[in-house]
């Protein structure tokens, strides 16, 4: 199989999900995912003619989580009963016959990613109503609670950072104890690249691979430490901004978040990350990383 070349098999479940006498008349690949394969499909059903999009999951012959596409299609169709524009899971292929790779089909939504907002505040402030909209769903029927996508015993201080002692800091807050807070929904990836817009209005979240429950703040600081490397602190501390006061002055955002983020994130060197200029974001450099990184480190640590 091919990289970013849709198969005749994976045509032909995508035909049959759509029903008898569906038909797939074209086919792409959309650019941006780094952990997947996109592709769109124009698909000639009866009715209409409708755009769907085929997921397929890379790795899954090196022990990938066959669990995974179901945790998708669990989130998409629980964010599905929120007021934001999400895509609706259409189909699910775990079972790797002929050859396929673990598959989802879901329905394409308009709009694409901005980088370049022409009005940061309406653009950081849509994306938080969106955030705290998922946020208000318990989400008690998770297939998955959150956890911490690193050992933390384990986590000991970057050896590219000169700040030894500054990180030696941060993880031992990481290690807990953590906030107590209510659990909610959560995206978990939620930021700039899985945002769409259009006519400067939000059009659609997508990516829900890495859905789980637990704490807002999980998602507040992943967020925020996109947007951190992205435009810097000031950006970062923004939509912090929107979000609190959607949440009201009784929820308090501790830098416990700010902190995890970060140490999670230690098994690499603060690059830029390669979605970044697909979507026209070019005038980062990983230079420029690793002093954002270390500003949003210094930042939490004040507030700690």
């Amino acid at each position: 199989m091919k990289e970013n070349t849709i198969t005749p098999a994976e045509i032909e479940w995508v035909e049959k999900t759509m029903g008898p006498g569906a038909k797939v008349r074209a086919a792409s690949t959309l650019a941006g995912s780094t952990s997947s394969d996109l592709f769109l499909c124009a698909v000639e059903t009866r009715a209409s003619t409708v755009e769907v999009v085929l997921r397929r999951y890379r790795e899954w012959e090196n022990g990938y989580d066959l669990d995974v596409p179901g945790y998708e299609a669990w989130a998409m169709r629980t964010a599905a009963t929120v007021d934001v524009p999400t895509p609706e899971v259409l189909g699910v292929d775990t079972s790797l016959a002929d050859g396929l790779a673990p598959m989802t089909l879901f329905t394409y939504l308009p709009g694409g990613v901005v980088l370049a907002p022409s009005d940061f505040d309406t653009w950081l402030s849509q994306m938080a109503e969106a955030m705290f909209a998922f946020h208000q769903v318990d989400a008690v029927d998770a297939p998955l609670d959150y956890f911490p996508y690193c050992d933390l015993p384990t986590r000991t201080p970057p050896e590219w950072s000169a700040h030894q002692n500054t990180w030696a800091r941060a993880i031992d807050i990481a290690r807990g104890p953590e906030p107590s807070a209510r659990h909610h929904f959560l995206h978990r990836d939620l930021h700039p690249c899985n945002v769409l817009f259009q006519h400067r209005k939000l059009s659609g979240v997508i990516d829900w691979v890495n859905a789980c429950r637990g704490m807002a703040g999980v998602d507040v600081a992943h967020c925020r430490w996109n947007l951190a490397l992205m435009y810097g602190m000031p950006i970062a501390d923004r939509f912090l901004r929107f979000y609190q006061e959607l949440a009201g002055p009784s929820w308090n955002y501790h830098p416990y978040f700010d902190l995890m983020e970060l140490v999670e994130k230690l098994d690499w060197k603060p690059a830029v990350y390669p979605g970044w200029p697909v979507f026209g974001l070019t005038d980062l450099t990983d230079d420029l990383m690793l002093e954002r990184t270390e500003a949003m480190l210094l930042s939490a640590l004040a507030r700690s």
